[in-house]
């Protein structure tokens, strides 16, 4: 019984170490997609402000701390460029939080059964019934 109850206080803090490291990654996925979204709407912003320029404008491109003179249907690509990379980059983001979501769920419901089957393992572990 000893033997039993020693196992079943190992998986329920593996458990809980699983739900806290995919917590941590569903936030910096979250973080990641706020950060991607806000790069892609500059951009697009950026895009509007730089088509409404007539074509013959002296337009510069960043690199690192300089900006180079570059043709304005350059700059147009560069930028269209990247705001399609940004898009792909938030799909990605996306189904990875949803894959986050759903195994968080999982492992929230295989420790919900562990603690229901076993409630006396809530006062060995010194929390509160769940």
């Amino acid at each position: 019984m000893a033997d039993r109850e020693e196992q079943d206080k190992h998986a329920v803090l593996e458990l809980q170490d699983r739900m806290l490291m995919q917590h941590d990654m569903h936030r910096r996925v979250l973080q990641s997609e706020r950060a991607t979204t806000m790069q892609k709407q500059r951009r697009e912003l950026m895009l509007s402000e730089i088509k409404a320029l007539p074509d013959n404008t002296k337009t510069y491109q960043g690199v690192g701390k300089a900006y180079f003179l570059a043709p304005k249907p350059a700059v147009v690509k560069d930028t269209e460029d990247s705001i399609s990379t940004a898009g792909a980059e938030l799909e990605s983001l996306k189904q990875k939080r949803v894959a986050l979501e759903q195994k968080m769920k999982e492992t929230e419901n295989e420790l919900r059964e562990l603690i229901k089957h076993n409630p006396q393992l809530v006062r060995a572990l010194g929390g509160t019934p769940v």
